[in-house]
């Protein structure tokens, strides 16, 4: 009788020690889903420094291109 009172705790005691090391170790399925959502990241942010300088870009020529040189003014930059 002793051995069945014990078989629901050594039961418990398995699942925690699985979860343990489910929670370690790291399958090649998830690193792929980890790797993708990474890239998803890098790709967001990508577009959005690509829209900035777009954005930055529409500002310059609209200046450049007003008659007054107070507007237009001198270019700054190194590749002008």
């Amino acid at each position: 009788m002793s051995i069945l009172a014990t078989a629901p705790i050594i039961g418990g005691l398995i699942n925690q020690i699985s979860s343990s090391i489910d929670d370690l170790v790291t399958s090649d399925e998830e690193r792929g889903h980890i790797d993708i959502e990474k890239k998803q990241i890098e790709l967001k942010r990508l577009t959005a420094e690509l829209k900035e300088q777009h954005m930055q870009l529409q500002i310059n020529m609209a200046q450049a291109k007003h008659p007054s040189i107070f507007v237009a003014g001198t270019c700054e930059h190194s590749g002008c």
